[in-house]
């Protein structure tokens, strides 16, 4: 028996309804199947243990102490009295952000690579589920109940992870009430996307779906039309000295609208 803290994540299969079972079943089972390949890998929340009841099924995984990477940036930011929008050019953020900031990059690009060797999908990519630990500053990535295994993906990625961080094909869907994605579409290009918008929101404070309009406050249908109308480079001052010739580049191939495109 292993000394390692863990919670617990679980799913009640009594409760019906189009998110809970038998979806909410299929999903956990799918999220579970995917978590206990990365058990083990100290960036990553693999299930340590999946047991199913009758009534409910459940997920054991490890403990981190710490903070999200939101958390960490807003406290880092206040501390340092920046308030509202902020970006690297920001002459009050001084260079130990920066470097952190370049320093978190690398190690969830690390991370979504060990993803893609174990063809896994995390599918609900953002700040709030990437967590610094307390006592290294590591990150790990967290909270895998919409993950599943590499596949062609249809409707449902719609019901899973969260709108503002959605790449634009999964708008297209949404607006045009469509039950599937085109033929034979990568459903990693929308991690890459969603990757992409993480880091944008640690740049800014905001994500795709936040522009041009005012921040639309959880609508799906705002969330989704700022997402089809986001530009990388044009919604903000970004200016490639601020972000370097490579990142400013890679974020550009990232946020390409067509997922074929994509990086």
């Amino acid at each position: 028996p292993s000394s390692e803290p863990v919670v617990t994540r679980w799913v009640d299969c009594r409760i019906k309804g189009l998110d809970t079972h038998p979806m909410a079943l299929l999903f956990f089972v799918r999220a579970a199947e995917a978590s206990k390949k990365l058990a083990g890998s100290p960036d990553l929340t693999g299930a340590r243990h999946i047991v199913i009841f009758r009534d409910s099924a459940h997920m054991v995984i490890p403990y981190i102490r710490g903070r999200d990477l939101f958390e960490v940036m807003d406290h880092l930011l206040t501390r340092q009295n920046v308030w509202g929008m902020y970006s690297l050019s920001d002459k009050r953020l001084n260079l130990d952000i920066k470097n952190l900031f370049f320093y978190w990059f690398k190690s969830i690009r690390n991370t979504l690579l060990k993803l893609q060797e174990e063809n896994v999908l995390h599918a609900d990519l953002k700040p709030e589920n990437i967590m610094v630990r307390e006592e290294s500053g590591e990150t790990v990535l967290v909270d895998f109940n919409s993950a599943s295994l590499v596949r062609r993906c249809g409707a449902e990625l719609l019901r899973k992870g969260t709108p503002y961080y959605h790449p634009p094909e999964y708008a297209h869907l949404f607006f045009n009430k469509l039950r599937q994605l085109p033929s034979g579409y990568d459903s990693r290009k929308s991690e890459v996307w969603a990757f992409a918008s993480t880091m944008y929101c640690m740049l800014f404070g905001l994500t795709p779906g936040d522009f041009p309009s005012e921040p639309a406050n959880g609508s799906p249908t705002l969330v989704y039309n700022n997402v089809i109308s986001f530009k990388f480079g044009s919604s903000r001052e970004i200016r490639r000295e601020d972000l370097g010739e490579s990142l400013y580049s890679l974020l550009e191939g990232m946020f390409q609208p067509v997922p074929d495109l994509r990086l």
